[in-house]
């Protein structure tokens, strides 16, 4: 067994090998992890990782720079974690596509600045996250958005416009805030393809 499968399993986590024997998830939700924690993943062993939860544990930005060799990583799940989004800044995560900040409350613009910069996201969760207008001019900027979810979260009418130019959105869920039938009426005349399914 090698470092990465002794310590998912040391953490009573998750881990699963493909055809090769490689890692390619890490399942470590609710577990005991921190900053010091994730120093395995700079081994490379963790190389092939491309599932990655991190959601309800210890960590913070200053452990996620750790992430940076994970270059085939495609999922990752920081949900419920404390983080600002700072750590990012040492990050180059080209490959991911679906990324959770669901319930993270800490978030800042500065931060969030630097997680944006990962251009080929296609989905984003930040329901139950601190975000509120000023964080969807940044998601603006992400080319390849396709789902946002932004349920419980501070946005209002106000913040939708930044939305406007996002062609390739087709998924919003803005459940549980200020946004209106109206506000996603105005959104719909800019984005004709977003799913029906999520006007209130």
């Amino acid at each position: 067994m090698d470092k990465l499968a002794s310590f998912v399993k040391s953490k009573e986590g998750l881990a699963m090998q493909n055809e090769l024997g490689d890692i390619y998830v890490v399942e470590l939700t609710n577990k005991n992890v921190d900053d010091h924690d994730l120093s395995i993943f700079k081994q490379p062993c963790a190389n092939e990782i491309t599932y990655l939860s991190l959601n309800g544990t210890q960590v913070t930005d200053e452990g996620i720079s750790k992430l940076a060799s994970l270059h085939r990583l495609d999922d990752l799940d920081l949900g419920y974690t404390n983080i600002s989004g700072n750590g990012f800044a040492k990050l180059e995560f080209e490959s991911l596509k679906k990324l959770s900040l669901r319930g993270c409350e800490k978030l800042t613009i500065i931060g969030f600045k630097e997680i944006i910069k990962c251009r080929n996201l296609e989905k984003l969760n930040l329901i139950e996250s601190n975000i509120d207008d000023l964080f969807l001019s940044e998601i603006a900027k992400l080319p390849k958005l396709k789902t946002l979810w932004a349920d419980c979260t501070k946005i209002t009418n106000d913040g939708l416009p930044f939305l406007n130019g996002m062609t390739q959105l087709i998924s919003f869920s803005s459940r549980e805030t200020a946004v209106t039938r109206e506000g996603m009426l105005q959104l719909l005349q800019h984005l004709p393809d977003l799913n029906q399914e999520f006007i209130m």
